[in-house]
């Protein structure tokens, strides 16, 4: 028996999460699902010094990230 029209969609199940924010904005804490929160730091420039269970990115002198707490690199044209 064939289907009279598009097959229903499937939608992925909702993921919970909490945020929670510095005085100055930068979100210092998420927790997804009720698991255990990733943190971050950042310092007076605002950049992210830290990230919980991760590697800390990294700028150059002009404050551009150059590593991600992933790894992954990026390279700005001047």
């Amino acid at each position: 028996m064939c289907h009279p029209g598009p097959l229903p969609t499937r939608r992925p199940r909702p993921r919970p999460q909490a945020w929670d924010f510095d005085a100055l904005g930068n979100w210092d804490s998420l927790t997804t699902d009720g698991g255990s929160p990733q943190t971050r730091t950042h310092n007076k420039q605002n950049e992210i010094t830290a990230v919980s269970g991760a590697t800390s990115p990294t700028f150059d002198a002009n404050g551009n990230m150059t590593t991600d707490e992933t790894g992954k690199q990026y390279v700005y044209d001047a």
